[in-house]
């Protein structure tokens, strides 16, 4: 029981790592230099885990999770009558985003109200 609240609190940070060398990969074998420096300051906030450099990491994923939702919401106005690529863009737009919400909760709950992490 221990382990997995250890893992879930470890969550988001693995989550942003896994995302941001995913965003900054190209095929066949590339990644892109800034993606690999951001996944190196995440896996460094896991080892660490500073207190302000995680709120950081937070307010910055926070923000851009809401204009990602804004940009699907946009995007799902333009489909004046159902089809399915608006079925498509829906069932991968709202649990990315649902997710992505939730990893900030998490994030808020761990950084904000967690006095035991290193300031």
């Amino acid at each position: 029981m221990n382990q997995l609240k250890l893992l879930l609190q470890e969550f988001p940070e693995y989550y942003l790592t896994i995302l941001v060398l995913l965003a900054g990969f190209t095929p066949p074998i590339s990644i892109h230099p800034f993606s690999a420096l951001l996944a190196v300051l995440l896996i460094l906030q896991i080892v660490f885990k500073n207190k302000l450099s995680g709120l950081l990491i937070t307010t910055v994923f926070a923000i851009l999770s809401m204009f990602m939702f804004l940009s699907l919401l946009s995007e799902l106005s333009e489909f004046t009558i159902p089809s399915t690529n608006a079925a498509k863009l829906l069932l991968v737009g709202l649990p990315l985003s649902v997710l992505n919400i939730l990893v900030v909760v998490i994030m808020v709950k761990k950084y904000a109200f967690d006095w035991s992490l290193k300031h």
